[in-house]
């Protein structure tokens, strides 16, 4: 077995066994209820459970989360005393119900965290799984407990119908959310103390209207979820609606909370009427945190994609380097700069010597390929962070300089030259038999009163200069000291 199906196995082993887990637990929470409503508990979240871990699992994986939820009822039936074929009765209608909505909600494709932003997925969930699949299976379920137990059978199917179709409303959607948008996301950067003020927030407003029964405040807690829907998204009002629903069921069981004041309602008729509240809780508020979110992710996309526009219209397509607009628009950030504080700022111009012979004699592609290769060598050469290269035009690039002197731009523009003449690219149009470079340069600590072009002018004259007394050497615009840099002259 390879590595990659044992990880599979894994991967669903675990989630199968989480299903049996939490099934099981509901269960047993679920039939704690029943003894004291009846034969059918008013609340039954087993299904919905594993419904939700099914609709956005591959359907090869099915099985083992079927067999999972199949074992977790059964066990549960067992524990309470239904006998066997009894358990295996409600077993298997309980996973015929979860099976069948699934197939029909999910029309051939996995339903994720869209289920209640999808108008189609969510009009599916609403039809097939709310509604159709409890109204089919109810009449199984009915007819086990009638035989089981004589029970009412009209009362009984109602009862099953109103708990499944409820606890299916409620629940899938946050399995969903919890189970396809992971946790870390919630927690991946620090929480603010406003965040976690949502979230205490919330258990306290449902404690406080769910343990009084003197005044009907079911209202409250919704405005609470649209406060978590701003600030924690999709998962952290998942994460809300549980806490919500944990604390609401537990005191609404033992007598508390707005649905109390229900003249003459028994447990089962304040549970439906509970979960009635919580259903419309969240299908409030994921949808609303769902629509924030995406609309976040769109604007943070549209901010990378207006980044990487700016970028593309500030790069050269064939170097990689900035472009003659980017240059322009850093020469006047650097020259500003300059004159507020007073600083020298340097411009080295770099030419190719006898270029268009050597694209005349070996073609345009490898003209370009030569360009590349020299705009790759200057980003290598020029270390540091803030000086700026740009492939100006043709065969001329430009380096900006910032807080640099003429002895210092002298000796940048005479490694390049170096280390380019080094690389011994062959070029057999050139007197030296290889690629070179002539490099003009200029400094100026700028005043108010200059303008930038006065840089590009003289960096420009030295470099007409260099090229004027035989190409592959070094001219600055201003003299700087003998002993400041070795230079290699070419007789003209």
């Amino acid at each position: 077995m390879q590595r990659e199906d044992i990880r599979s196995l894994s991967r669903i082993g675990g989630k199968a066994g989480l299903v049996g887990i939490v099934a099981f637990a509901a269960n047993i929470a679920a039939m704690e209820i029943t003894r004291g409503a009846g034969h059918v508990s008013p609340i039954w979240l087993s299904n919905a459970i594993i419904l939700g871990f099914l609709l956005p699992a591959r359907t090869r994986d099915w099985p083992w989360l079927i067999g999972a939820g199949a074992i977790a009822n059964l066990g549960a039936n067992l524990i309470s005393g239904d006998g066997l074929l009894l358990g295996l009765g409600f077993s298997a209608a309980n996973m015929l119900e979860a099976v069948f909505a699934a197939t029909l909600i999910r029309a051939g494709e996995p339903v994720g965290a869209n289920l209640l932003t999808n108008r189609r997925i969510l009009a599916r969930f609403l039809i097939f799984g709310v509604l159709l699949a409890p109204a089919l299976v109810a009449p199984a379920g009915t007819a086990l407990v009638h035989l089981g137990f004589g029970a009412d059978p009209i009362q009984v199917y109602w009862r099953w119908f109103a708990a499944d179709a409820l606890g299916i409303a409620l629940v899938v959607p946050l399995v969903i959310i919890v189970d396809t948008i992971p946790l870390s996301r919630l927690f991946a950067r620090r929480i603010t103390w406003t965040e976690t003020s949502v979230i205490l927030l919330t258990a306290l407003v449902t404690g406080i209207v769910f343990y009084q029964t003197r005044y009907p405040l079911a209202f409250l807690p919704y405005a609470i979820l649209v406060l978590a829907a701003f600030r924690l998204g999709p998962v952290g009002v998942a994460l809300n609606c549980g806490i919500m629903a944990a604390i609401s069921i537990g005191l609404t069981v033992a007598g508390h909370g707005p649905f109390a004041l229900v003249r003459d309602g028994d447990i089962a008729e304040r549970i439906f009427l509970l979960q009635f509240f919580l259903s419309v809780a969240v299908f409030m508020s994921i949808p609303i945190a769902t629509a924030l979110a995406e609309r976040k992710e769109l604007e943070q996309s549209l901010y990378r994609a207006q980044d990487e526009l700016r970028g593309l219209a500030a790069t050269d397509a064939l170097t990689g380097l900035g472009n003659r607009r980017a240059f322009d628009e850093t020469l006047e950030r650097e020259w500003t700069r300059a004159i507020r504080y007073r600083e020298p700022i340097s411009l080295a111009l770099l030419d190719i010597d006898h270029f268009k012979r050597f694209n005349d004699h070996y073609g345009h592609k490898p003209g370009d390929e030569c360009l590349a290769k020299v705009g790759h060598l200057l980003t290598e050469t020029v270390f540091r962070p803030g000086d700026m290269i740009a492939r100006y035009g043709g065969e001329e690039f430009a380096i900006i300089l910032p807080g640099t002197s003429a002895e210092g731009a002298l000796q940048v523009a005479e490694r390049i030259r170096q280390i380019v003449e080094h690389q011994g690219w062959r070029h057999v149009g050139s007197p030296e038999g290889c690629i070179t470079v002539s490099v003009g340069v200029a400094t100026i600590e700028p005043t108010p009163r200059q303008a930038k072009t006065t840089l590009f002018e003289q960096a420009d004259a030295a470099l007409y200069k260099a090229k004027a007394q035989g190409r592959n050497r070094v001219e600055c615009a201003r003299p700087v000291s003998a002993h400041a840099v070795e230079r290699k002259v070419t007789a003209g």
